[in-house]
């Protein structure tokens, strides 16, 4: 990503942050440690990937067993899970902030 997307996704994400953090501490706070998170396990994700791509590359070469393989494929597996949880979560506590400003009616 270039340094100027990153920069205005990075000042959407502070406006966002200040816009919202002054109405409910405990939901900002969820909701910041939620998307910081979101952001480790993505990170995690990209490591578990490059580590599954060597892995395979080791089996093939036979330095590994069966095995290994699998626990390697299965802690990609858990990478990607606990991802898309830290993203739902991050996007639950958004919808709350949001509630909260009332910027999402709700609806029943």
């Amino acid at each position: 990503m270039c340094y100027a997307k990153r920069e205005q996704k990075y000042r959407i994400n502070f406006n966002f942050t200040s816009k919202f953090c002054g109405k409910d501490e405990f939901t900002c706070t969820t909701y910041e440690v939620n998307r910081k998170l979101a952001t480790f396990e993505a990170a995690n994700l990209g490591l578990a990937a490059e580590n599954l791509d060597i892995s395979m590359d080791r089996y093939r070469l036979g330095a590994i067993s069966a095995v290994e393989l699998r626990d390697v494929q299965r802690s990609y597996i858990s990478a990607t899970n606990r991802l898309l949880v830290a993203t739902y979560n991050a996007k639950v506590a958004e919808t709350a902030l949001k509630l909260l400003t009332g910027e999402v009616l709700r609806v029943e």
